[in-house]
């Protein structure tokens, strides 16, 4: 007869103290990698953790590091990129307006929500008195088209890991507020079109958003 096998079941060691701190020092190093991957716009847009636009095209990235005054890099020599900026390689300084003209399904909401996030922690805000609020306005022909980018950036910042820890109170339906790094809070916010631009004044500006103004005649 065989004799009857015995299992052996082994303890799993106990964590110590100092597996612990490692485990915790580990997870710091690895979310400041992340954070580091944020830092620019085309990192920001791309990244998972970030706006998750993965399958970015060698035009998005492109526009991104135009934006951001960067240089294209190896994008450079890509002819369809050339031939999208007019044949000529931009400078590489951040432009003060920027238009982007395509057709529709391209991730432009996408990307303009991304870039309200990104000027919100690039704004300089040395200027700014106690009390001042720095804004980004998102504007369009109607709150219904504005509210699109908008619901890009609620949506992709509260579900980001790392940019949730960025909103300093709980969104509302037209305003969120944004921790800069110097820890004051900066808004953006839907606001309402005007022909005369009077929405846009009597506010400390960090940015404007035009949504759709191609058609805005």
């Amino acid at each position: 007869m065989k004799k009857p096998s015995r299992s052996v079941v082994e303890a799993a060691p106990e964590r110590t103290q100092s597996d612990a701190v490692l485990e915790k020092f580990e997870a710091a190093v690895r979310e400041q990698l992340a954070a580091k991957d944020l830092s620019t716009f085309e990192g920001l847009l791309t990244s998972p953790i970030g706006f998750g636009l993965t399958t970015a095209s060698p035009l998005q990235r492109a526009i991104a590091r135009a934006v951001d005054g960067r240089s294209l890099g190896d994008l450079e020599q890509d002819e369809r990129v050339l031939r999208a900026f007019g044949g000529v390689v931009p400078p590489h300084v951040r432009p003060a307006e920027f238009a982007i003209v395509s057709g529709i399904r391209t991730a432009k909401s996408l990307s303009s929500a991304a870039l309200a996030i990104h000027w919100s922690q690039h704004a300089d805000l040395r200027m700014l008195g106690p009390g001042e609020i720095p804004r980004i306005s998102i504007v369009s022909l109607s709150k219904d088209l504005a509210d699109v980018v908008f619901g890009h950036v609620v949506g992709r910042t509260m579900a980001s890991p790392l940019l949730s820890k960025l909103v300093l109170e709980t969104p509302t339906a037209d305003t969120m507020m944004i921790r800069h790094p110097s820890g004051r809070p900066v808004e953006i916010k839907v606001v309402a079109s005007s022909k005369d631009g009077s929405s846009l004044v009597a506010r400390w500006s960090a940015g404007v958003i035009l949504a759709e103004v191609a058609r805005w005649g």
